[in-house]
């Protein structure tokens, strides 16, 4: 029995039992404690002798217990100050296992932001709990962006790193916006829906100065957290302050936000319209916090007019220097710069092998290159373009100033056309080398002028009309005509007092002695131009008279002829003509082509007479800018005429002899 007693074990009981002893009469010393000073008045006081003062925690007074809940006022830490800080709760339950919070409310917290994201310990002073209602009011987030909140959740919870919230609501208001949120949080991050309400005074030095803001903004919130946002938003119409007819419609907004990286991208879709004309465009941006900014964009063009390529590409860059960028479509790129986002520097370049584009213009100009370049500037704030422009094209040379400013739009310079231009090479008369253009819009209505050496036009564009005057050459003409998205019309009225002198100015003349010829031209001419060009045209001559010598005089009154050009094809529907009282007149259709090298070819001519008509001989060469030249007249036997034409003037090309019978 001795040994029983004096076994090891016993002593190891002994030791247990005397610490379980105490370690159940510590915790009914603590549980006492804790009771103790929470039904006592003072118990507050005690905690924060003991507890929060320790911790960095101060306050101005409290109310309430320890027991149910207390008010702490003027509570403030390192980072924070709160005006009024109520927990609500029952200290019984929460010894008996039932952790949770009824109710928190506090007022007038500010943070400062940057030390709120730093902190990697938790602010809220208590481990996991359940929290019914918490409110927030009147919250202030310090930073370069201020921003004020109100937040109410219910039914959340909190496990002393992960904050979670089965409804959420808040307000916020910033200089730049305000706005409510309605969603729920998860593990700290919050997903939902947010209508946001721009600022659009304190805007306007930014996006403001370029369009207008919507009143109100439906944000989708994917999640906000203390690692990242995603949010999307779409905007039906943004209009354009510039200029009302630009429109920017079905805006789709993404943006994407990991905080670590310093930098958040937004991808945006959207349709940039202009009357008819539109882009879709497909841009990324991404902004450093450092404050750098960076963008990329392309757009596919849906137009009328025509353009070498359907897709607009672009880049820029956005920082303290100020901002550059570059704009491509095809051949052509614009850059710009700015360092104060009111006055932007431009320059282009442009070079193209051929203008197939644009398929208006005849073949000639179409195959032809084109280099262009520009610089200049715009002003934002007066709405103001101008700029130096130099154009080279195988028909055309360009080089003048231009500028743009409250609706009033000019183009001052000087035209060229160089004489070995492939249309007119071959030409025995060259157009004016040197022409002074200008043209100024306002009002919706174009005036362009445009003057040389034998050249003078003024031209009143208003809308689609467009009306003309002028002279080439001793021909005066009239011009009025619509222009359209793919097809133009003009209708000419020309007059040529005296044939001789125009013809004089266009190749130089010299007649024998005694030799005299003229007349005078009246035409009236329908132009279409489109896919291709077409021209009709009913001519009229008053009078002609042709004297060879002083027993050779001939003359006719009344002449007429209706032709039409079109694919480079010639048709004479009908004609009429008097020489030597013998009239020559037709209504069957003669054909002529221009070749390639722009010679004028007769394929099937048609004299009638009163008699018979008879086929002119095929393929009667016609040099372009030449003049067909009666040289005489010969009666033969039984009536029989022979007609001996020769052209041009400047050299025999050809002779034919033409047989009517009468």
């Amino acid at each position: 029995m001795k040994r029983w007693f004096s076994l090891p074990w016993r002593k190891w009981f002994k030791h247990l039992f005397v610490t379980a002893h105490f370690l159940l009469y510590s915790a009914v010393l603590i549980f006492s404690a804790i009771l103790y000073i929470a039904f006592r008045p003072d118990g507050l006081h005690l905690v924060n002798t003991y507890f929060l003062k320790p911790l960095g925690i101060n306050y101005s007074h409290a109310e309430g217990s320890l027991l149910e809940g207390f008010t702490l006022h003027n509570l403030r830490t390192e980072n924070t100050e709160t005006k009024t800080f109520i927990l609500k709760y029952n200290l019984v339950k929460m010894i008996e296992g039932e952790h949770t919070i009824d109710s928190v409310k506090i007022d007038g917290l500010r943070l400062h932001l940057d030390d709120f994201l730093s902190e990697d310990d938790s602010i809220w002073p208590f481990p996991t709990f359940k929290l019914r209602e918490v409110t927030i009011t009147n919250l202030q987030l310090i930073s370069s962006y201020p921003i004020e909140l109100d937040i109410y959740g219910k039914n959340g919870t909190y496990d002393g790193d992960n904050l979670s919230f089965a409804s959420l609501n808040a307000t916020l208001k910033s200089r730049y916006a305000s706005g409510a949120i309605h969603g729920t949080l998860r593990n700290n991050a919050l997903s939902g829906i947010s209508d946001i309400y721009p600022n659009a005074a304190e805007l306007t030095s930014y996006s403001g100065r370029f369009t207008t803001l919507p009143r109100v903004l439906r944000v989708n919130i994917t999640e906000l957290s203390n690692e990242k946002a995603i949010l999307r938003t779409n905007i039906a119409v943004l209009h354009s302050k510039q200029n009302p007819e630009i429109q920017a419609k079905a805006i789709t907004l993404d943006f994407n936000y990991l905080y670590e990286n310093g930098y958040f991208n937004i991808n945006a879709l959207y349709s940039l319209v202009h009357r008819s004309d539109a882009i879709q465009t497909k841009q990324h941006l991404r902004y450093a916090l450092e404050g750098r900014t960076s963008t990329e964009f392309e757009g596919k063009i849906s137009s009328v007019h025509p353009l070498p390529s359907n897709i607009l590409r672009g880049e820029f860059t956005d920082d303290t220097k100020g901002l550059i960028g570059k704009l491509t479509l095809d051949g052509s790129t614009l850059y710009l710069s700015s360092k104060d986002y009111d006055r932007f520097n431009w320059k282009i370049q442009s070079n193209y092998s051929n203008l197939a584009f644009v398929k208006t213009l005849p073949k000639m100009l179409r195959s032809s290159p084109l280099r262009f370049s520009g610089e200049g500037s715009y002003l934002v704030s007066t709405d103001t373009l101008n700029g130096k422009v130099d154009a080279a094209h195988s028909h055309a040379l360009f080089s003048g100033s231009f500028s743009t400013r409250d609706g009033h739009h000019a183009l001052d310079g000087n035209l060229t056309l160089p004489s070995d231009a492939p249309m007119w090479k071959n030409w025995a008369h060259k157009p004016p080398k040197h022409l002074n253009l200008s043209i100024n819009d306002e009002n919706n209505a174009t005036h362009i002028h445009l003057a040389g050496d034998s050249l003078s036009l003024s031209t009143l564009i208003s809308g689609v009309k467009v009306t003309a005057s002028g002279n080439y050459l001793g021909a005066f003409f009239d011009i009025t005509g619509s222009l359209g998205a793919t097809q133009n019309s003009f209708d000419v009225e020309t007059l040529i007092p005296s044939v001789f002198a125009t013809l004089s100015k266009v190749h130089p003349m010299e007649l024998y002695a005694g030799e005299y010829y003229d007349g005078e031209i009246r035409a009236k001419t329908h132009i279409s131009l489109g896919n291709t060009l077409r021209v009709q045209s009913d001519i009229k001559i008053p009078w002609y008279a042709a004297v060879l010598d002083s027993k050779r005089a001939y003359g006719g009154t009344d002449g007429s002829m209706r032709m039409e050009y079109r694919d480079g094809k010639i048709t004479v529907t009908n004609y009429r003509f008097e020489i030597a009282d013998h009239i020559i007149t037709t209504d069957k259709t003669s054909y002529l082509h221009l070749s390639p090298e722009g010679e004028l070819i007769i394929d099937e001519w048609w004299i009638l007479t009163p008699c018979t008509s008879v086929e002119l001989l095929p393929q009667i060469f016609v040099p372009r800018c030449g003049c067909v030249r009666i040289v005489s007249v010969i009666k033969g036997p039984k009536g029989m005429h022979t007609l001996l034409l020769i052209s041009p003037l400047s050299g025999i090309r050809k002779q034919t002899k033409i047989f009517t019978v009468c």
